[in-house]
């Protein structure tokens, strides 16, 4: 992930003036890199090595010598390796016919979307391999409950959740782009733009609330993206993160995102900033401070802001309190953050963050292979935040340059 506005939101040419209040290109182009930056050409490059790889010996996870070592120790990285595998398993063994991976995924159909970008993390592949129909299913259950307006969240349920159902499914989708066979890309190329839209036209002063807002409006090109002078009342940083994430996983694949959308996103996240204490909080700037301040370092650095200074304050403020994750409410929630944050951060930050990620969490693994408390979702979180290090999903990538020190 580099340092440039592009990489989120703009034309891929720079050319489009900042402010501009144009409408996103979002009927075609998805599944297409034309339109991608160099950075974002070389993150898919990566990308589709790996498939290539995968593809050749099965769709199997890539052996430990085809991929650098992700904690220093090869016997570290087989008990890793061990650890998520048996995680997946738990997670497939809960696949209903229907392709969701959890009983009330209906109402809450983030949690399959969620638990299916687990095993993309790890290397798997939708149609290959061990998990390649597992992987299928979830998508297909994905795409048959997407309602004809773009929403992935339900819009006539969710328990007022809607939008984390619709950015963490968009994003699941945006994940799953290109990788699936012909039949699946025509109907991912169909809800995708839909899909975008809903979150675009939600955006509420740069940041989310749990409904989505203006759905069915497609004047974006006449939205006044961001106004100082007024609150974005009911909005938060933790359901705005996910957005900005599936924004960004729309942009890595050919997606025209307006630009004022990410100004807008930017100056929403710097508001929930202690530049002082260095946290991220919720909806003030350190209210849940402990599990969000990572999703503060992830925004920014999805909309190309990692080298600001409130980022290296914000790591400097988590490497203080990351051992208190397992005490917090969400606390495996605010460890998948922290762990994207502070791997973006890199160096010895993520080393010794990134140890004792794997020395707490790999020994609450139980019998059935579920970690934490044992759920669906907790085991997805914690699963994620190991494998973000295996860099198999394009939201994983980072600027390399951070651990030349």
């Amino acid at each position: 992930m580099g340092s440039k506005a592009s990489d989120c939101g703009g034309s891929a040419t720079g050319e489009e003036p900042a402010g501009a209040r144009r409408a996103p290109e979002l009927k075609s182009g998805f599944g297409t890199k034309a339109e991608v930056s160099g950075k974002v050409v070389r993150d898919m490059m990566h990308r589709i090595l790996f498939i290539i790889i995968a593809i050749a010996v099965g769709g199997v996870t890539p052996l430990l010598a085809e991929r650098p070592t992700i904690t220093g120790s090869i016997e570290e990285d087989e008990r890793v390796d061990r650890c998520v595998e048996r995680a997946l398993a738990f997670m497939a063994s809960g696949q209903l016919p229907s392709g969701a991976l959890s009983a009330d995924s209906r109402a809450y159909p983030g949690k399959t979307g969620l638990a299916a970008m687990a095993f993309l993390s790890k290397g798997h592949l939708p149609g290959q391999g061990k998990y390649g129909e597992v992987i299928n299913k979830c998508i297909d259950f994905v795409l048959a409950i997407a309602e004809e307006n773009g929403m992935t969240g339900v819009l006539s349920g969710g328990g007022g959740q809607q939008m984390y159902s619709q950015g963490i499914c968009t994003l699941f989708l945006t994940e799953v782009s290109g990788m699936v066979d012909s039949e699946r890309q025509k109907k991912l190329n169909e809800v995708l733009p839909k899909a975008v839209q809903v979150i675009l036209t939600s955006e509420n002063n740069g940041g989310w609330t749990y409904a989505p807002g203006g759905v069915g409006d497609t004047e974006l090109g006449k939205k006044v993206w961001y106004d100082p002078s007024k609150h974005a009342g009911g909005t938060d940083l933790s359901i705005s993160g996910w957005q900005l994430m599936s924004l960004r996983g729309a942009r890595l694949n050919g997606a025209q995102i307006p630009p004022g959308a990410i100004e807008a996103a930017v100056k929403y996240v710097h508001a929930h900033n202690d530049p002082g204490e260095g946290t991220f909080g919720y909806r003030g700037t350190r209210d849940h401070s402990v599990t969000l301040t990572g999703a503060g370092i992830l925004c920014l650095e999805l909309c190309g802001s990692r080298d600001e200074a409130r980022s290296t304050r914000a790591a400097r403020y988590l490497m203080n309190v990351y051992e208190e994750l397992p005490s917090k409410a969400n606390g495996c929630y605010g460890l998948y953050y922290t762990s994207q944050g502070l791997f973006q951060t890199g160096g010895l930050v993520w080393k010794r963050f990134s140890r004792w990620m794997y020395e707490y969490w790999i020994p609450t693994q139980k019998d059935n292979g579920s970690l934490g408390p044992g759920d669906l979702v907790n085991t997805a979180f914690i699963t994620l935040a190991m494998t973000v290090p295996y860099r198999m999903l394009p939201i994983y990538q980072r600027d390399e340059t951070v651990d030349e020190e």
